[in-house]
Order: C-alpha cells, then structure tokens, then sequence
C-alpha cells in the first residue's frame, strides 16, 4: 500500500539565525507556519522513513556547506547538517566532525573544549558505521591523543585492526 505524504522544505530558513527550526529541516505540511517553501510530494511504502538524503541531492548539500564554510559561518554549518547526522549519515557525521574540530572554526556558545569532544563524537558516530576514514581518523586521535582524548594505544590498535577488517568496530567501542 503506498501513501502520499507532503513534506516541505523550508527555504527562508537557510539563512535565518533566529528561526526555531533545524536549518533544512524537513516538516510535515500540516506543521507548516512559515512562508517561501518549496513543496516536493514523496511516495512513501511500508518501509522506514523517508531520509533527508532522499529529497536533497548530496551536490546540493554541498555546494551550501561550501558556500557558508567560506564565509566562516560554522553556526550554520552545524546547523544545516545536523539533521543528516541525527538521521545516520556516515559521511556526513564525519565532515561535521572534521569541520567543528578544525583549527579556526568558532561554534556559539561552545567552549574549544566542548568543540572538539562533539566532533570527535560525530567522527566516532561514523567510524562505528565502518565509514574509512573516519576509523582511521579515531585510530589516529587514541594514538596521538588529538580531541581531547587520552593516548590509548590499545584502542588505537584497535581501531586500526578494524581499518584492516580483522574487527568489526563494536568490539573497539
């Protein structure tokens, strides 16, 4: 049995800083409350939820990260991929992660400290998942100590055999 659902997206809130709502955040049409959106009508079965990636090209998403990482405004940045890390995007939670813990990158009401823990959970969000380069970049952090983590050459070691596929990456956790 397939369902029409209307989702929107909210276009006047990429560039709002006041707005109550996750830039790019897809809400269902009868929560509807702001003007200026884009209306895109999804076929939903009985399967699992419709995921953000499924109604925004990944060009798209990137093209707007680029754009606002030139202008240093981080705020925005987490705020419009946030959604795709909540959802479970491997890649995503790793670039979020690399982004906020960059040298530089400034997040509003975020001590360094507080900074660098969140990208280093996003990352490890993504090595959990197997994502590449994330496990090399957790193996790499408990070897060296980056983000705020302590050396750990144990889990080091681990994270490595699991770059290597001789551990799934639960058993590092």
């Amino acid at each position: 049995m397939i369902k029409m659902t209307t989702y929107i997206f909210i276009l006047s809130t990429l560039f709002c800083t006041a707005c109550p709502i996750y830039y790019g955040a897809i809400i269902p049409y009868s929560a509807l409350t702001r003007k200026n959106a884009v209306y895109s009508e999804i076929q939903e079965k009985q399967e699992p939820p419709v995921t953000l990636r499924k109604i925004k090209e990944p060009s798209e998403l990137d093209k707007l990260t680029a754009k606002l990482l030139e202008q240093k405004r981080f705020d925005d940045v987490m705020m419009l991929l946030i959604p795709y890390v909540n959802a479970g995007h491997a890649d995503i939670q790793y670039s979020l992660g690399v982004i906020v813990g960059a040298e530089g990158a400034q997040i509003t009401n975020m001590t360094k400290k507080e900074q660098q823990l969140n990208a280093f959970s996003w990352i490890k969000m993504s090595a959990l998942q197997g994502y590449p380069k994330a496990v090399q970049l957790v193996a790499d952090t408990y070897e060296m100590g980056w983000y705020y983590q302590p050396v750990n050459h144990n889990l080091a070691t681990c994270w490595q055999a699991v770059k290597g596929q001789r551990k799934h990456p639960s058993n590092c956790d």
